[in-house]
């Protein structure tokens, strides 16, 4: 499938959601009444209304989007392991795990980081006291490691 082909689809559905959200917001829409006699304040006030409408609009799809999105990462994760493909990738990389003659499926995993917590230190300092390598070791013991995020991509294959 070529990019072209794949941006007009992706176009198409999105004129199609457009078209579902401007009808889900006029079901909305037609239901308000403005009783205000100040034609600056109706104004504003019927422009605030269709804004509350789109983002309730928006944000119902938003959630469930983005439970589906979840769901289909774990998915895509379990069957690349049927498959016997692997589904992990090293910290700070990010490697092709799958490709056919449409997809080339990549994750990326950000760095793994350190943080301190800064409740934990002061409690390790309290049990401690204050002393230079007493600090170094509170410090120490405060430190934690943090995974990188994974990203999910998908390209194109001309």
């Amino acid at each position: 499938m070529r990019k072209t082909e794949a941006a007009v689809a992706l176009a198409d559905l999105e004129a199609l959601v457009e078209d579902a959200v401007a009808g889900t917001m006029d079901v909305f829409l037609s239901k308000y009444e403005n009783t205000e006699t100040n034609n600056s304040m109706a104004s504003s006030l019927v422009a605030l209304n269709r804004s509350i409408t789109e983002f309730l609009v928006i944000s119902s799809i938003n959630s469930s989007a983005k439970k589906r999105y979840d769901q289909l990462k774990r998915m895509i994760d379990l069957q690349l392991v049927e498959c016997g493909l692997k589904n992990e990738v090293p910290n700070g990389m990010q490697e092709e795990l799958y490709q056919d003659n449409i997809f080339r499926f990549s994750k990326k995993r950000n760095v793994t980081t350190t943080s301190i917590a800064t409740k934990d230190l002061i409690l390790s300092l309290q049990k401690l006291g204050i002393d230079q390598n007493v600090l170094t070791k509170a410090m120490e013991d405060a430190t934690k490691n943090k995974d990188g995020s994974v990203y999910y991509i998908v390209d194109l294959i001309e």
